[in-house]
């Protein structure tokens, strides 16, 4: 069995064996968070909400002119204020151990909590009713183990923060839902759902001249958040497949606040998800 531990977000096997969370499989092939950037932007924000509108209506909000454009509208004493308030930001996410200011964590809670309470959660693609399998309420859990318990049920069913792992490569990392609909003679078709809180899900990369792509193999994308989580759905499709699963759709929610939200359908890129994970299997056969 593989433990998750939600305090390091560590995938252990019990015999102590160490795997690859997808999210650390997709980094390497991506631009590097930019905290420096980042922590900046979002004193900015900290500071006047307003501010910051206006200067995204001149900028995209990833280019590095929008800091300029900020550090203008202010005298020196307050930015050297706004960025002290910045670097104080960065210490914090670092002792967060979290790449981003997203608060996201605690509408993720809110809308898993809800589904549990409820018993059962709607497929936004068929509309129908799917029963609710909860997570189990522990910091060291690996619901995976059931799922061929789970599979025996003939029923529609949707598994919340499924966690999904590939013993073969050594790979792990959590599903924020799976809907199984049950298609009789014991045999089920998945739906993948991640719930997102970025400031905005961008299907085009920003760049100061043209289009930044992923690094290779994955060049064939361009290197923005739409395409990250695609990529990493598409892992989760393929290791959840070898379970005999099929997937036939992926959903990314895009959750404005509790009431608003937004649905995105990213494509499985199977032969390039199958990709990574060869070229995964590769090096840690060679270290």
């Amino acid at each position: 069995m593989v433990y998750f531990y939600d305090k390091n977000h560590q995938y252990i096997r019990d015999d102590g064996i160490e795997y690859t969370s997808v999210s650390r499989l997709v980094d390497p092939y991506k631009e590097k968070f930019d905290d420096v950037f980042c922590s900046i932007r979002r004193a900015f924000r900290n500071y006047d909400e307003n501010l910051y509108i206006k200067a995204k209506e001149k900028y995209h909000y990833n280019d590095p002119l929008i800091i300029n454009e900020l550090q203008g509208s202010v005298n020196d004493d307050l930015l050297k204020e706004i960025l002290h308030n910045a670097f104080s930001l960065r210490i914090e996410w670092k002792e967060k151990g979290i790449t981003s200011s997203d608060e996201g964590t605690e509408m993720h809670y809110y809308k898993e909590r809800i589904d549990e309470l409820n018993g059962y959660k709607i497929n936004p693609l068929d509309g129908r009713k799917y029963k609710v399998i909860p997570r189990p309420r522990s910091d060291e859990y690996d619901n995976m183990d059931i799922m061929d318990e789970i599979l025996k049920m003939k029923e529609d069913v949707c598994v919340l923060e499924a966690m999904i792992v590939d013993h073969d490569s050594l790979i792990a990392g959590q599903e924020d839902v799976v809907f199984l609909k049950y298609m009789g003679a014991g045999h089920f078709i998945g739906t993948q759902m991640d719930y997102k809180t970025d400031e905005e899900i961008n299907m085009k990369s920003f760049f100061s001249k043209g289009f930044k792509k992923m690094k290779y193999p994955l060049g064939y994308f361009m290197d923005c958040n739409f395409y990250h989580y695609a990529i990493k759905m598409s892992l989760y499709a393929v290791m959840l497949e070898k379970k005999k699963i099929k997937i036939v759709k992926n959903v990314l929610e895009h959750v404005q606040d509790i009431e608003n939200s937004y649905y995105f359908y990213p494509m499985i890129y199977r032969s390039h998800a199958k990709k990574l994970i060869e070229i995964h299997k590769s090096r840690s056969a060679q270290s």
